[in-house]
């Protein structure tokens, strides 16, 4: 079988190929591609030699770097989930690939699927339950050059008789809301999801994303569907989502679970939990819990959910857009991941999760007082520890992060009043350092730490 590098190698023009190929006429490359001038002719004869899965990105001589997004879903639409083997969750999964990954991805697919799956098409169901057979498959994933932003949806907690019960609606919200991740990234970009529907359905949601989706008049937006038996791309997707409701979903969770989130993470943009959880979740008559901690969460959640509403899509302000995107991610991992530490994620890791959805780059001491600073100054709870940022929703978060901060301003009070017993005795009294300049409230809290440390 022919390779794409034999035509790639020449340098020269070629034409680039988004939309599915296999329903393309016979003849349509003989009939096009001698028009284009200067360009190397591929005919169908070539096209009938080369793997499609190759030929499903042409490289051109444009030297950009646009991104390709595969999308696909694991779970129905319907939101009847009493029915049997109905699942709770829709997780919808973006691989995001730049163009010149597609090849050694595509081929490194195409080698998972010969020996794990017999040629056959790639899908988590076929896997199911076996937990070790989807480890080492994911550990096959680690080296290829991919990430991901997923979108997972607890259908039980959607009121079965709103609007989203309408199959059309519930895939065209669910997807506008993880197709907007991408209006930021600044580059072109092409989606290319499996098919769901018919044409008439198909076509109509793609007029709907590009009329819908915030417009940048700087790079091109594509859309198109292909049949995920034909694109191991969309496989991969398959796979990913899959593999996310063995994370997720409480019916499936097991002593694997742990596993597969330590073998996706180093992929993972992002995920976004919807609807967020406005309950609280633990009960309160344990003696860890009580009435003070309902009241904390309930006020906690909800100034998170209406900053994220109010500032996500900001495009007059990105620090403000920036803002909602990090305290959506806080908000997933409070209600996703289990423990406190799991619950954090340090400046770094939220830098990072900024620049890859499109935003600028910022230095730690620039995400302190452009990111964290105003959302703690819009009364959004959000505890600082060693363990790194989270979402304060309980008592013991607070404590956390009152400990956390008293680590931090304690010394530095216990300096400044070092500082200033110093240059009073070197001066006989006649310069407090704290005497003038306004400082009344340093000046208190160096007071209160000398009658603290007193009574001690």
């Amino acid at each position: 079988m022919n390779s794409l590098f034999d035509i790639y190698k020449f340098r020269a023009p070629v034409i680039r190929l988004i939309y599915p190929v296999p329903h393309l006429p016979a003849n349509a490359f003989q009939t096009l591609l001698p028009k284009l001038h200067n360009c190397i002719i591929i005919t169908s004869s070539y096209l009938s030699c080369v793997d499609l899965d190759d030929f499903f990105m042409i490289m051109t001589h444009k030297q950009t770097d646009e991104l390709l997004v595969f999308i696909d879903e694991s779970g129905q639409h319907d939101l009847d989930i009493s029915k049997e083997g109905a699942s709770n969750l829709f997780v919808c999964t973006a691989i995001i690939i730049n163009e010149q990954n597609i090849l050694s991805v595509t081929n490194k697919m195409r080698d998972i699927r010969n020996v794990h799956f017999n040629g056959n098409e790639i899908k988590s169901k076929n896997i199911g339950s076996k937990h070790k057979r989807r480890i080492k498959i994911l550990n096959e994933l680690t080296p290829l050059d991919f990430s991901y932003i997923a979108l997972v949806v607890d259908k039980s907690r959607i009121i079965a008789d709103s609007g989203l019960a309408n199959k059309q609606s519930f895939y065209k919200y669910f997807n506008r809301m993880l197709y907007n991740r991408f209006s930021n990234v600044g580059c072109d970009i092409s989606i290319i999801a499996d098919e769901i529907g018919g044409v008439d359905f198909m076509n109509s949601f793609t007029e709907y994303m590009k009329s819908n989706l915030i417009p940048n008049l700087f790079t091109e937006f594509n859309h198109s569907f292909y049949n995920s038996s034909d694109q191991l791309l969309i496989q991969l997707a398959d796979l990913v989502a899959g593999t996310l409701t063995y994370c997720f979903d409480r019916d499936k969770t097991s002593e694997f679970t742990n596993d597969f989130r330590k073998l996706l993470n180093p992929k993972e943009i992002a995920i976004t939990g919807w609807p967020p959880k406005r309950e609280f979740t633990k009960d309160l008559n344990e003696s860890s819990q009580s009435e003070v901690d309902w009241a904390i969460y309930d006020t906690s959640i909800t100034r998170a959910l209406t900053f994220i509403e109010q500032h996500i899509n900001n495009e007059s302000s990105s620090d403000s857009a920036m803002q909602a995107a990090t305290l959506s991610h806080l908000l997933y991992l409070k209600e996703y991941e289990r423990t406190a530490s799991d619950q954090s994620a340090q400046s770094t890791t939220l830098i990072e999760l900024l620049h890859n959805l499109g935003y600028e780059s910022l230095s730690k001491e620039q995400f302190r007082a452009n990111i964290i600073a105003p959302l703690r100054d819009a009364n959004i709870l959000i505890a600082g520890t060693a363990a790194g940022y989270r979402l304060a929703t309980c008592t013991t978060d607070i404590q956390d992060y009152v400990t956390h901060t008293s680590s931090i301003v304690g010394p530095m009070i216990s300096r400044l009043s070092k500082a200033q017993e110093l240059i009073k005795v070197v001066t006989a009294g006649q310069y407090d350092i704290l005497g003038t300049g306004g400082f009344h409230a340093l000046r208190a809290m160096v007071s209160a730490q000398r009658e603290s440390e007193l009574s001690s």
